[in-house]
């Protein structure tokens, strides 16, 4: 999923995207993993970037508890570059 996917589902106007959150946090945070053949400036780039993820998307208790706010809403699957909905 690239950055710019994810600013489009989390844009949504039509459904909830709050209960989104923490599953595109979590795909942003293994992007920054580091990977034996990430050149220099990446590993530095990846060892740099938690800090910021964790100023600007901290893990709350609004977060967490979202997806289970509303049982009868879509919930979106993320996977393979796409949101696919399902009948939660």
């Amino acid at each position: 999923m690239t950055l710019n996917n994810a600013a489009e589902v989390l844009s949504g106007a039509t459904y909830p995207t709050i209960s989104l959150i923490l599953l595109f946090r979590a795909e942003i945070a293994g992007a920054l993993t580091e990977l034996a053949n990430d050149c220099d400036i990446v590993k530095s780039i990846k060892q740099q970037l938690p800090q910021a993820l964790d100023k600007r998307l901290p893990v709350t208790e609004l977060y967490v508890v979202a997806p289970w706010q509303n049982g009868s809403q879509n919930a979106s699957v993320i996977g393979n570059n796409s949101a696919e909905e399902v009948k939660a």
